[in-house]
């Protein structure tokens, strides 16, 4: 079992370090890479291990396979604030949906991916985002763990107030294709009260909660985020209302944060559910601007971020299905004196059956 990890995870690290070029997180993995592999091999067992359940409020689905379909869109955007006059520039991704087809057994699980062509008409008025993304995740009933990175290339300045017509083309919004935004982040969740409350019924549907319940959860994580452009953040017209951040190609940060939150399921009828969880966060950012002649700001401060989840769904005994929306927003304040906010926002639509096996695999816990 632990040479499997090994094996699994040092060819994962390999890939990922490919795909990370800055030297601050090269060096984060060359220096922790083994004990990276013993942490994720405790949580497999420490998540994953069986856990004793009241039957009455939980039925554990161990002995079943999960085929699930999804429809997936991910939005991000990042807002530069002037805390003068509050003036705001917006910008934000342009992702298509994507479908994916999802195997999962026990902790193992594997989904095949492919995004759906945007409208002609979306192109027109908001351009494409080029995204590419890696994620690995254990979703137990006592702790989720999550190692996540996205690229996004390609923005589009939201500062349109009005709702609009999707098939229309008119009044297209100012493009962004040179900007680009790279994420990694990691984190940690403790589910206290894991008996009466299953993190697998809400978020996978590998269990079955049969009884309202919920708990309460704190967790640490960090994320490295960079933001670049090949010229201003600041449109022309914009930059006598952003004087000290006009100047500015690139921002770079670092967050690091504890949270504590709450997260609760309500259950209708033993199947339909409402999953509910808030989880603020104390944060403290470290920032670093690049002007374009060369020249750095370097700043650390305190801000906050928010973390928030809903799913709403049936769960029953082999078909389920339903909607989640998932997100965090940070606000931070940069050495310029603005205010940087940042938002990451999922929703999805999946359904699924669940489908006993007659006997396990017998090796590496399957």
């Amino acid at each position: 079992m632990i040479s499997f990890w090994i094996f699994l995870l040092n060819s994962f690290l390999h890939i990922f370090a490919n795909q990370i070029q800055k030297k601050v997180l090269s060096i984060f993995f060359s220096k922790h890479k083994f004990l990276f592999i013993l942490l994720v091999y405790f949580l497999q067992n420490s998540c994953y291990s069986y856990v004793s359940d009241d039957s009455t409020r939980i039925i554990n689905c161990r002995n079943f396979f999960n085929l699930t379909s999804s429809c997936t869109r991910t939005i991000f955007s990042s807002s530069i604030q002037n805390s003068d006059d509050n003036a705001q520039l917006k910008y934000r991704t342009s992702n298509p949906f994507r479908f994916g087809l999802a195997f999962d057994y026990r902790w193992f699980g594997v989904e095949l991916g492919l995004n759906i062509p945007v409208l002609l008409a979306q192109r027109v008025r908001k351009g494409q985002t080029k995204t590419s993304s890696f994620r690995f995740s254990v979703n137990g009933r006592k702790i989720a763990f999550l190692v996540q990175y996205t690229n996004f290339h390609g923005f589009y300045l939201n500062n349109d107030p009005f709702f609009y017509n999707f098939l229309s083309k008119l009044n297209p919004l100012p493009k962004r294709p040179d900007m680009l935004t790279s994420i990694f982040q990691t984190s940690i969740l403790y589910y206290f009260n894991n008996k009466c409350f299953s993190n697998p019924a809400a978020f996978g549907q590998y269990e079955r909660q049969i009884k309202s319940g919920g708990s309460f959860l704190s967790g640490a994580g960090f994320q490295y985020y960079e933001l670049t452009a090949d010229s201003s953040f600041i449109p022309q017209k914009f930059k006598e209302k952003f004087p000290n951040i006009s100047q500015i190609k690139s921002i770079y940060g670092l967050q690091t944060y504890i949270s504590i939150g709450y997260i609760y399921s309500f259950i209708i009828k033993k199947k339909w559910f409402l999953t509910l969880s808030a989880s603020p966060s104390i944060t403290r950012f470290e920032s670093k601007e690049i002007l374009f002649d060369a020249a750095e700001r370097l700043n650390w401060d305190f801000g906050l971020r928010f973390e928030s989840k809903v799913v709403l769904g049936f769960n029953g005994e082999r078909l389920y299905y339903g909607a989640w929306h998932t997100g965090f927003w940070t606000n931070e304040r940069l050495l310029s004196g603005n205010y940087l906010d940042q938002t990451m926002q999922n929703f999805r639509i999946f359904c699924g059956l669940r489908f006993k096996t007659r006997r396990n695999l017998g090796f590496l816990g399957l």
